[in-house]
């Protein structure tokens, strides 16, 4: 069935419709701003903002569960889903690089930790492929990555 998603840029909610049977699932109760949102067939990985907090949870499309996967404030997350491997953005301490996250083995690992002057963002995860561009901050360049997850 197809599904369509419907998101309110203003604070509303996210809503899902079933075009098959053309009712509205709402994956979350919360009034604050789902800002950002990757799907596969099983799962939903979308942010929710609040009080200058990014929280990205893991949404169950057979179970209707959401679960947390991780919180920070310094940026969001941009997170991208295949099956059941998740990548995202972490940004700590001033510096952002990317972690895979394994729905299968609930586990997370932090991918090419960048050097001093480097940034890792907007991963994008497709098979054991995961891409993602490293910004040089001393030059204001950026290079697409990849990196091949054994």
């Amino acid at each position: 069935a197809l599904i369509l998603l419907t998101i309110s840029l203003t604070g509303a909610q996210a809503d899902f419709v079933n075009t098959s049977t053309y009712s509205a699932i709402n994956i979350n109760n919360s009034e604050n701003d789902q800002i950002e949102f990757a799907t596969s067939d099983q799962y939903i990985v979308y942010t929710n903002y609040e009080q200058n907090t990014f929280s990205l949870y893991l949404y169950s499309i057979a179970t209707g569960e959401s679960i947390l996967l991780a919180e920070q404030t310094e940026d969001r997350f941009r997170p991208s889903i295949d099956g059941n491997d998740v990548v995202w953005t972490i940004a700590k301490n001033g510096k952002k690089y990317i972690n895979y996250y394994s729905i299968d083995s609930a586990t997370s690992t932090v991918y090419n930790m960048p050097t001093s002057g480097y940034h890792n963002t907007h991963p994008y995860i497709q098979g054991n492929k995961i891409s993602f561009i490293q910004w040089n901050l001393y030059n204001n360049t950026s290079t697409v990555m990849l990196y091949e997850n054994a």
